[in-house]
C-alpha cells in the first residue's frame, strides 16, 4: 500500500535523519536520501536546516 498526501512521509524522513545526526553522531555528508522531485529535496533540505 502506498502512503498518500499528508501521511507524514517527509516528516518521518527528516526526523530519522535528525536522529542519526544528533543522537548517533552520523556525519551529515554520509547520509543519502532520495526523493522523486527536486522540489521535495529542497523542502527536506530547508526543514532539516531549521531542525538542526
Amino acid at each position: 500500500m502506498l502512503a498518500g498526501p499528508g501521511a507524514g512521509k517527509t516528516y518521518y524522513l527528516i526526523e530519522r535523519i535528525r536522529f542519526l545526526i544528533e543522537e548517533h553522531n552520523f556525519d551529515p555528508a554520509r547520509i543519502c536520501a532520495f526523493t522523486f522531485t527536486n522540489k521535495a529535496a529542497g523542502e527536506i533540505k530547508h526543514r532539516l536546516e531549521d531542525r538542526l
